[in-house]
């Protein structure tokens, strides 16, 4: 579940993060984009999404949604993410 205020759906992506454990942190991570399921009446989007890891072993994952616009250079450009 996603409330996103004044913003726009396709204003924003929102992923699965996954990659080894080190430290607490994510190491070569994997990014996969979830899908919008559904809005219900008060602003909340649900998505849906999955993912296969690349390795065996200990594992770290997160929900994180960032900012999305064709005229981004970089995906990280803006620094704005929120995690879940």
């Amino acid at each position: 579940q996603v409330v996103l205020g004044a913003l726009e759906p396709h204003e924003v992506a929102v992923e699965i993060v996954c990659g080894e454990d080190v430290g607490g942190q994510p190491a070569r991570p994997q990014a996969v984009a979830m899908t919008l399921v559904t809005q219900d009446a008060d602003g909340v989007y649900h998505y849906t999404g999955g993912f296969e890891p690349r390795t065996t072993g200990a594992l770290i994952y997160g929900v994180r949604v960032r900012p999305n616009h064709v005229d981004m250079l970089n995906k990280h450009e803006t620094g704005l993410v929120v995690w879940a």
